[in-house]
Formats: C-alpha cells, sequence, structure tokens
C-alpha cells in the first residue's frame, strides 16, 4: 500500500508528514525516515514525498536479500535519509536517491522518471543505473569507472547507496551468501568509493570508518568487513 498524497503550504516549512505504512524509525529494518522531518523548504518537502509515493508503488513487491527479507523501500529511504544525516538538502539529490534504483530494479522508464520528476532527477538516477543486460562482472567494472567521472549529485547517491548496503550487509548476512561474498562486496565498493572522494565528509568518514574497523558475523564466527 503506498502511503497517501501530502499537501504542505507552499510559503512554510512543511513538518513531517506520515510515512508509508510499516515505514518508521529505527534500524536498517525498519529504517529512520529523517529527510521527512528535516527542516527543509516545504516544496522540498513535497517534491521528496511524491518521489517517495512514486518508489514504494514501484517498488511495492520487491523485498531485500536479508533473512528477514524487509521490504525493498527500505534502502532508497535509508539512502535518503543518510544524505539528509550529512547535510544534503538539493531536493534533485534527494529525489534521485529515493528513485535510485526504479529503472534498473522495475519497469520505470527513464522516460517516466523524466516526466514525473524532470531532466535533472532523471540524469541523476541514469547515472546511478547499470546496464542490466551486462554481466554482473562487467556492470561492476564500469560502477567502478563511472565514479570517476559522475556528477557531484550522482556521486552523493552512490556514497549513501554503498554505505547502506554496507550496513546492511554487517546487520545480516544475505541467505545464501559466504563471509568471503561479503568481504569481496565491501572491497568493491571500496573501490566504487574511491571514485567519490572529496563529495561528503561525513559520508566519506562514516565508510571509512567501516572499511577500518567494521566487522559481521557469519555462522557464529566474526570476521572483518574489508581484508587489506
Amino acid at each position: 500500500m503506498a502511503p497517501p498524497t501530502l499537501t504542505v503550504p507552499a510559503t512554510t516549512t512543511a513538518s513531517a508528514p506520515t510515512a508509508a505504512p510499516g515505514l518508521g524509525s529505527g534500524s536498517s529494518s525498519c529504517p529512520r525516515t529523517s529527510f521527512l522531518a528535516a527542516a527543509l523548504p516545504a516544496d522540498t518537502l513535497q517534491a521528496l514525498f511524491q518521489a517517495l509515493v512514486f518508489a514504494s508503488e514501484k517498488h511495492s513487491t520487491q523485498r531485500r536479500k536479508d533473512p528477514e527479507q524487509t521490504p525493498y523501500i527500505n534502502h532508497p529511504i535509508g539512502v535518503a535519509s543518510f544524505l539528509v544525516e550529512a547535510g544534503v538538502t538539493d531536493a534533485v539529490t534527494l529525489q534521485a536517491a529515493l528513485l535510485h534504483d526504479t529503472i534498473e530494479d522495475t519497469d520505470t522508464s527513464a522516460a517516466e522518471i523524466q516526466d514525473h520528476f524532470g531532466e535533472a532527477v532523471c540524469r541523476v538516477v541514469l547515472e546511478c543505473t547499470d546496464d542490466m543486460s551486462l554481466p554482473a562482472d562487467e556492470r561492476k567494472r564500469r560502477q567502478v569507472l563511472a565514479a570517476v567521472t559522475a556528477s557531484s549529485q550522482a556521486k552523493l547517491v552512490k556514497l549513501a547507496d554503498k554505505l547502506h548496503n554496507l550496513q546492511d550487509l554487517r546487520r545480516a548476512v544475505p541467505v545464501g551468501w559466504t563471509a568471503d561474498r561479503v568481504q569481496a562486496y565491501y572491497a568493491w565498493a571500496k573501490r566504487v568509493t574511491d571514485g567519490c572522494t572529496g563529495t561528503s565528509a561525513v559520508l566519506e568518514g562514516r565508510l571509512q570508518d567501516l572499511f577500518d574497523h567494521g566487522t559481521f558475523t557469519w555462522h557464529g564466527r566474526e570476521y572483518k568487513c574489508l581484508v587489506v
């Protein structure tokens, strides 16, 4: 069920609207919606909630790969929340964060994103979208290369996206994954985020802390997230 449509006055700073059913505050499996509670202009908040409604509908049947199979929409909400916590207030970047997996993982087209949210948002979403016709290894290689030349807005989304995925891996290893696979994902994510340096001291600091000190548990044993 998608969240209700939000209407806020255009001349005031909006308070937080009610989040989508089942989405609240707390852990990664029940993500914070801090971007909906931030002291943002009303038109920005309205734009974010419209993107949340759209993304909630598009991802409504999808689940994350964690053992709890949490709703997929938790991920883009988490990405947007991390950006707001890092001080990002740009509406295009925050909308793109909520929409960043819609073209890649649903039946959404680029034209649909552009029609609903404009050319600027569509461009950032496309910068964060893999070509799913390519093999997984090639997609990963291209992500590493693309990060270096991406726009600053796309780099912000990429940093927050990787941070949220990496924190999820620490919280709960996906079903069927081995410890080696988790560590390989961390190593690849570091290569991607290394291409985004100089974009956000807050996000980069949180990522570096994970790379330096992060551990995860697999089958009762603790492992370092990144092996160097």
